[in-house]
């Protein structure tokens, strides 16, 4: 009775660190976003235009992998209009606020996480951490902004998005890849509306993000919240900034002591949630 106990225990130990890895890996696909959007943004593309084309470069491989496993479509359509929704609200507040203030409200997702999904003091504890940890190593200012509420959609947007990750059943490679060219729609929209037109440059900037971040990142994200839930994954997410800001001082760019302490706290918190 006892070594059945103990494992169990392995088991279960065993599962949440492969889970834990699966996420880590993801985030740090996304973390590299960032500076490969600020390279693009540099050869010439618009931030609209770019995610535009992102889920463009991504849509023949949705509809093949659609058309072959019709199965998948639903879960696929949903995730990725829950997707292209969280990207149009973070673009929509990355122009009323400034970058910093747009990725750290984002960023409190983990929260809206913890609390749908009842999970607890411990991981609540470890998501506020993670979130004040992702406002000090981004700089952000704590004042309010007149696209406070944009910020907040986009962080409720991404909380969605999380919770629905959990609860997906199809095969994650067929889910993620539909779901890249799903997303297209509510883009698309956003440029309709706001006059996307131009601001293009060098089409492999998009193709590398639909790839990396796109297919790739979301197939192992998916894999991992299986495996630890949605609350442990959403704090483990937020190694994506940490990452984002870690490659932009390799690159030269400067950071506060207080940045270096929410780099610290972001990573302690990931770590306590990654066990158990």
């Amino acid at each position: 009775m006892v070594e059945e106990v103990q494992r169990g225990a392995r088991q279960a130990t065993r599962t949440l660190n492969r889970g834990t890895r699966l996420v880590a890996l993801a985030a740090l696909l996304w973390g590299l976003v960032a500076p490969v959007a600020q390279e693009a943004y540099t050869a010439g593309w618009r931030p609209e235009t770019l995610a535009l084309y992102t889920h463009l470069a991504a849509l023949p491989a949705s509809l093949a992998v659609i058309a072959a496993y019709p199965h998948a479509a639903r879960e696929a359509l949903v995730y990725g209009m829950l997707l292209g929704a969280m990207r149009v609200a973070y673009l929509e507040s990355v122009e009323l606020n400034t970058g910093p203030v747009a990725a750290a409200a984002l960023y409190t997702a983990p929260l809206i996480v913890a609390v749908f999904e009842r999970a607890g003091l411990r991981l609540y504890i470890l998501a506020s951490l993670a979130v004040a940890g992702v406002w000090l190593a981004l700089g952000a200012p704590l004042e309010p902004t007149p696209g406070l509420l944009v910020a907040l959609a986009s962080s409720a947007s991404y909380a969605a998005l999380i919770i629905y990750t959990g609860r997906i059943r199809g095969d994650p490679l067929r889910v993620a890849i539909g779901a890249q060219g799903a997303g297209l729609a509510p883009v698309a929209l956003l440029c309709i509306a706001s006059g996307c037109r131009g601001g293009t440059g060098p089409l492999y900037h998009p193709i590398l993000l639909a790839i990396g971040p796109g297919f790739l990142a979301y197939t192992l994200y998916i894999r991992g919240v299986r495996l630890v839930g949605a609350t442990r994954a959403s704090i483990v997410s937020t190694l994506e900034p940490v990452t984002a800001a870690t490659v932009s001082w390799l690159l030269g760019a400067r950071i506060s002591p207080l940045q270096g302490v929410g780099v610290g706290v972001t990573i302690a918190s990931i770590i306590l949630a990654s066990l158990g």
